[in-house]
């Protein structure tokens, strides 16, 4: 009686505990079916086609330190540290950024991580991938949007358009300009100068 009574002791444990591991593998389980969080904008960022005014070495996505890690056809990319499964390059080595007063000079953005980069060269940033069959992809990263050099255009348009708006003016909303000092114009001269008006007493 006593044998089937620990029996039946042990049963009812072992089918709580079994009830329990299966909570347990259930509940990972489905967090392991959860998609990844989406990144925002913010964290995919963008890249550079090319060097903008004082930088260096960013060219074709090198400067790239956005958050995206898995290549154009879904696949996860592997830490740039690790051997498995692809050997990465013994010529991947990490390269800092470098900032001076002559402006940024960029590295490569390799660490223990798996960020899409572009250590190599290549014409955007990419990454090994954790597939056995496929060793590395491109990874899907907009282009930055060149920023206009509004400065540049401005002296451009300055020197091909015809400057009529630079002759002296009598009057400005009704005062005379007789006798005031100098104004300055908005636009510049085909050369490049700035708009000027002058008095007889402010040459």
């Amino acid at each position: 009686m006593k044998m089937n009574c620990a029996c039946m002791l042990l049963a009812v444990i072992c089918a709580g505990s079994a009830s329990n591991a299966v909570a347990v593998l259930r509940a990972h389980s489905s967090v392991e079916l959860r998609a990844a969080p989406k990144l925002s904008s913010f964290d995919i960022s963008c890249y550079m086609e090319k060097d903008p005014a004082g930088e260096s070495g960013g060219a074709g996505g090198r400067s790239y330190r956005g958050l995206v890690s898995t290549t154009v056809s879904g696949f996860t990319c592997q830490k740039w540290v690790d051997d498995k499964p692809h050997e990465v390059s013994d010529k991947i080595k990490p390269v800092p950024d470098r900032k001076s007063k002559e402006g940024m000079e960029w590295g490569n953005g390799i660490g223990n991580h798996n960020y899409c980069r572009n250590p190599t060269g290549k014409k955007r940033p990419w990454c090994y991938t954790t597939d056995l069959n496929k060793e590395w992809e491109e990874c899907e990263i907009p282009k930055c949007d060149v920023p206009r050099d509004w400065t540049g255009e401005a002296k451009m348009l300055g020197r091909e358009a015809e400057a009529v708006g630079c002759r002296c003016i009598e009057h400005l909303h009704g005062l005379s300009l007789d006798g005031a000092s100098a104004l300055a114009m908005l636009g510049v001269t085909k050369d490049g100068k700035p708009c000027r008006c002058e008095t007889a007493d402010h040459p």
